[in-house]
């Protein structure tokens, strides 16, 4: 689990070495480079440890006799595994490393506070894990915590939000010290305040969400998702992704794109407040007319995000990000039309949809993270970019969904086939299975070339 770290000039150091996932070390490194090396690392960990759970479940619907090896804990206890290490592993920890390069004081000794954040995260997924495969659970999907693991996740939120608000303070007080001009501490902006009380209510949020007795079952508001919940939902996300480039910092490359993103943007919002909310149908035009204003998105936000200079390598991960938002926004789109909506969204056909956003819009957009957090390691390393890597893991993930969307179709087409053609059906699992492998061993390649300090050179392109 050690590596080599590296020299000023890039290269591997053969007299010391480091733990990349928990950041120790005899020689020390520049902030930037701990930070990536910390953030990076821990972040594919999870990656893996949630691919490899879900590699089993795959294996499961292949064998299912094979179920017994893992006595009472069965399929429905292992898949919340693997959806809580995804959401709050591998989807979330490029965010805490974010978080922490920009309020972090820059400075070596600063990698411990950073360090003892991704330990204790990680700890507590190793808790909720367990809690979960014992059959301790919220009942809700995505907030199964529960019982000790729910107060230790909470816990960990809550210390977070403090070492960032006590790294802002001290921001704050080093403005009038003059402290930040040496470059360990930046002054916080009205932009950095009102993100952390934003981020403040995360924690309370998350308590009450995942409280079994806070809605029944059925929201009576509601038959399901409206249009002009899936809008306002969207919105959210584009206005955390228009504002993305101006917190990393990213220098712009031209001011083009600017007025029609933000301006079709606060159309798009006064719509949103303008369309009947509740119980609203999926046959009412409106709220169709309303959902397809996103479609507008599908060139425009990756346009906008093109305009900023993103870090070397970032290429051919913005094109796959422009690429599965389109495909997301389509297919989210298509799923809401009547007489498709009924059939699909207890199908197949949802499932892959959902990995359409998860292993592949949301995969892009994170390592487009930790691409740019590598922008000031020595040496640039570059694994991250590599395209045979790239390759692989998006043919692994092609042929999962596929096999996902084959079973889907077939299940909307004739309702029973599930049930009747176990050969058929069989065979398609074969093949989600074989995505699965793939995908899992890349990721735990990833993971193996970080610890190795493995990098590539630099091509020198920008999404």
């Amino acid at each position: 689990m050690a590596v080599r770290p590296v020299l000023e000039d890039g290269s591997p150091s053969r007299a010391s070495a480091m733990n990349v996932l928990l950041g120790e070390q005899q020689n020390p490194v520049g902030f930037q480079t701990g930070l990536y090396r910390l953030t990076a690392g821990f972040s594919l960990f999870w990656l893996s440890a949630a691919n490899l759970v879900g590699l089993w479940l795959a294996l499961l619907l292949c064998w299912p006799e094979v179920g017994a090896v893992s006595g009472p804990a069965g399929y429905g206890r292992w898949m919340a595994l693997h959806l809580n290490w995804q959401l709050y592993g591998w989807c979330s920890l490029p965010v805490v490393g974010v978080l922490l390069s920009r309020w972090l004081p820059r400075r070596s000794d600063a990698l411990l506070q950073a360090r003892w954040s991704f330990v204790l995260w990680s700890w507590a997924l190793g808790l909720g894990g367990a809690w979960w495969l014992e059959g301790e659970s919220s009942g809700k999907l995505f907030l199964d915590w529960s019982g000790l693991s729910r107060i230790c996740f909470v816990a960990v939120l809550v210390g977070l939000w403090g070492l960032l608000a006590y790294s802002l303070l001290r921001g704050f007080r080093g403005k009038k010290s003059g402290e930040q001009s040496e470059g360990s501490i930046r002054a916080p902006s009205m932009f950095d305040w009102l993100l952390l009380a934003g981020l403040g209510t995360v924690p309370l949020a998350i308590w009450n969400a995942s409280k079994p007795q806070l809605y029944p079952p059925i929201n009576p508001e509601s038959g399901g998702p409206t249009g002009t919940n899936l809008l306002g939902s969207t919105l959210a996300v584009i206005l955390i992704l228009g504002l993305l480039p101006a917190f990393l910092e990213i220098p712009r490359r031209n001011r083009r794109m600017v007025r029609p993103f933000w301006g079709i943007f606060v159309v798009e919002s006064i719509l949103y407040l303008l369309l009947n909310h509740g119980d609203q149908s999926n046959r009412d035009w409106k709220q169709i007319g309303g959902l397809a204003g996103l479609l507008i998105w599908i060139p425009l936000l990756p346009l906008y995000l093109h305009s900023f200079a993103w870090a070397d390598g970032s290429r051919l991960w913005g094109i796959s990000f422009a690429g599965w938002w389109a495909a997301l926004v389509i297919t989210g789109f298509t799923f809401f039309l009547p007489g498709i909506l009924d059939t699909a969204k207890y199908s197949h056909l949802l499932v892959a949809h959902a990995h359409i956003a998860m292993a592949g819009m949301l995969t892009s957009l994170n390592m487009l993270l930790l691409l740019q957090l590598a922008r000031g390691v020595p040496g640039n390393p570059g694994l991250l970019g590599e395209p045979i890597r790239f390759s692989l893991w998006h043919a692994g993930l092609l042929l999962h969904l596929l096999a996902l969307s084959a079973t889907g179709w077939n299940e909307v087409r004739a309702p029973g086939w599930l049930w009747h053609h176990a050969t058929e059906v069989r065979w398609l699992y074969f093949l989600r299975a074989a995505g699965g492998v793939c995908m899992t061993a890349v990721s735990l390649s990833w993971l193996f070339a970080l610890l190795r300090g493995e990098r590539e050179p630099s091509e020198g392109h920008g999404v």
